[in-house]
């Protein structure tokens, strides 16, 4: 579905809301709210998805997943996953860049990804559960926030059992690192990170605002 209508450069492509893509990601936000520090949305309102045309970034990660896939001597797990953020613009246009991450993360110096769209709305104002800066609000009705759906390239899956704060890169042989809940202690919603910047493609960036 990325890149399937090719551009040569970066193009951000408006889509129609009859738009079998928009339907997709609809569904795939809406069915993927769960309740988070006792509270949980009641939806979401869609207002635009943009297809994200990007032959530089495409490339990259079509390079990267041909690296893992050489390295693991078969074919390359990918996962379609969520990436909620204040910079989903600037990511389109130039990609993740894993420099900007924090080793203080639970799971170290990554970018993380979620499969749950709640879990990844909590990071769409400045880091997690912060609030709007227009109304002070964390639960704003009114802001509009934005979100990637990303095509992410796992390779070999490192299964957490423990936070691993300061790392830069997974264990050896593996490409991700990923926390189940009831494997890793302190985890009620399975994480996804990777360490690579061209590692994952947001394939989609999703204009909208929450319902509560």
């Amino acid at each position: 579905m990325d890149c399937e209508q090719w551009v040569d450069g970066f193009e951000l492509r408006p889509l129609p809301k009859t738009h079998e893509s928009v339907q997709w990601a609809r569904q795939k936000m809406s069915k993927t709210i769960v309740e988070h520090n006792g509270k949980k949305i009641a939806g979401y309102e869609i207002v635009e998805v943009l297809q994200v045309l990007n032959s530089d970034l495409w490339q990259k990660y079509r390079m990267q997943r041909d690296h893992i896939r050489r390295d693991i001597g078969g074919r390359v797990q990918e996962i379609r996953l969520f990436h909620g953020t204040n910079n989903a613009l600037s990511i389109a246009e130039s990609g993740f860049q894993v420099k900007f991450a924090k080793k203080s993360g639970m799971f170290g110096k990554g970018i993380y990804f979620a499969d749950l769209s709640s879990k990844s709305n909590q990071y769409t104002f400045e880091g997690c559960n912060k609030p709007c800066k227009l109304h002070n609000e964390e639960f704003c009705e009114v802001c509009e926030r934005t979100m990637l759906i990303c095509r992410v390239a796992m390779g070999n899956q490192y299964k957490a059992q423990n936070a691993m704060n300061g790392i830069e890169e997974p264990p050896a042989g593996f490409h991700s690192v990923v926390a189940e809940p009831g494997v890793c202690k302190n985890i009620k919603y399975r994480e996804y990170v990777i360490y690579q910047d061209n590692q994952a493609y947001p394939g989609y960036l999703v204009k909208y605002k929450i319902k509560k």
